[in-house]
């Protein structure tokens, strides 16, 4: 152990535990040896009567690790033993006082001694603590200098937009002065051009017209021949096809009425002399069921060909009755209005006459192909979404007018259809296989709806 260096802190508890031991020594000493310390030059060497305990020497190279468990007990032995010995009334004060001074100037007071002692741990959280102050202090200046060259940069680049701004704006106000002045040169002689061109057409329009004049002249002349010409053609063809519709109509009632005269004689028909229909009443617009016949045409020779005449009749309905004024029509019935009147009859119905119509029987109609698509089409956008009963029996409706009406149904049109009627059409195999398609795909919407198909 005599080769190891002690530290500063391991001398400072070996004096201190010197210190302690003299303070004993001296409390147990007489007044006697205490006047004979007093004559010698070291307070630190205690003499014979100091006990035998062995000199400070040996205690020099004592067990470090026995120091530093005691070091702390012995230095607080000492300060006790220095705060219990009355000063003032030993006769060693002065030895004792310079012990206690010097002991205090090397070590420091006890409440100095306890504040500078500290755990490990405590030290390190300081430490620790220190260091994170000190890195929150490093990011907070760090950010400030980040803002501010941030704001440096946005300062710069606001100048260096603004300078280009004002450089860009500078050469668009000389640009636009020079492209003005341009535009008003190529404008002055775009306009002397213009009124070059047009004195020329007036000449070249004005030695034109007379030329044209004299040809429209004789051409109006040709043509108004012409026209005459071709009405008398046409009045004689009118005339003699009259004459052979008339005789051919007299033969046919001819025959008819020896036909049914045979048939009553045999008693195929009830009477002999029947009586003849009655003449068709007017209808009134607050009926609830409607029959549609078509209107009476005046012959093409009696017809008044004016432009007024034309719109007249351009305003009328095709039928004997505007369905437009009938409001309260629940039921329409057809009398034999072919395929034109099934297109007037669409027509009407897709701008909205009859709003309660419920039934629609059109028998016997001939309406055909183009009069049933006509209907088809106006079921397919929403016209008379009330109708219920839907009846068109030998009407010669072909298969692709039936696909027409079963494609309306698909799009949302009949949607309260329960009776369809469609017996005695050509409607084939295509027809059929079409509405069991329409049928497998709208089950629900046509559960409890009849159809009669053949």
């Amino acid at each position: 152990m005599s080769s190891v260096e002690l530290t500063e802190a391991a001398k400072k508890r070996i004096l201190r535990a010197k210190l302690a031991k003299q303070k004993n020594d001296l409390m147990k000493m007489s007044s006697s040896q205490i006047m004979k310390l007093e004559s010698k030059e070291s307070p630190y060497e205690i003499g014979e009567g100091a006990g035998a305990e062995g000199d400070v020497e040996d205690d020099e190279f004592a067990d470090e690790d026995d120091i530093d468990e005691d070091d702390d007990d012995d230095a607080i032995l000492a300060d006790e033993a220095l705060d219990t010995l009355d000063i003032a009334d030993s006769p060693s004060k002065t030895i004792l006082q310079k012990l206690q001074d010097k002991y205090i100037a090397y070590a420091g007071t006890q409440e100095e001694r306890i504040e500078k002692r500290k755990h490990p741990a405590i030290k390190y959280k300081e430490a620790l603590q220190r260091s994170k102050d000190l890195a929150k202090e490093e990011t907070r200046l760090l950010a400030k200098l980040k803002r501010e060259k941030m704001e440096h940069e946005r300062i710069e680049n606001r100048r260096k937009f603004m300078k280009d701004r004002d450089i860009a704006k500078a050469n668009q106000e000389r640009g636009m002065a020079y492209f003005l002045y341009q535009n008003q040169e190529r404008q002055e002689v775009f306009a002397a051009d213009q009124l070059k061109m047009k004195m020329y057409r007036n000449w070249e329009r004005d030695s034109h017209n007379r030329n044209e004049v004299y040809k429209k002249k004789v051409a109006n002349e040709i043509r108004i021949h012409e026209e005459k010409r071709t009405k008398m053609e046409l009045r004689v063809k009118k005339e003699a096809l009259e004459k052979q519709s008339e005789s051919e109509e007299t033969m046919r009632q001819n025959e008819i009425e020896w036909v049914l005269e045979q048939h009553r004689r045999v008693g195929h028909l009830p009477g002999i002399n029947s009586p003849k229909a009655e003449p068709v009443s007017e209808q009134r617009e607050t009926a609830t069921v409607v029959i549609l016949r078509a209107r009476p045409q005046t012959p093409e020779h009696e017809r008044d060909d004016s432009i007024q005449a034309k719109r007249r009749r351009a305003k009328r309905s095709w039928f004997d009755v505007d369905l437009r004024r009938f409001r309260n029509v629940s039921e329409i019935r057809g009398d034999r209005i072919g395929e034109k009147g099934g297109k007037e009859l669409a027509r009407s119905l897709r701008q909205g006459a009859c709003p309660r119509l419920n039934t629609i029987n059109l028998a016997r109609n001939e309406l055909k192909s183009r009069g049933t698509v006509a209907l088809a089409e106006a079921f397919g956008k929403g016209a008379a979404p009330l109708v219920h009963t839907l009846v068109m029996r030998v009407n010669h409706i072909s298969p692709e007018a039936f696909q027409e009406l079963c494609g309306a149904m698909m799009k949302g049109g009949l949607a309260k259809l329960k009776h369809l009627d469609l017996r005695g059409n050509y409607l084939g195999d295509e027809g059929c296989k079409v509405f069991g398609i329409v049928y497998t795909l709208q089950y629900s919407a046509m559960d409890g709806c009849t159809c009669l198909l053949l």
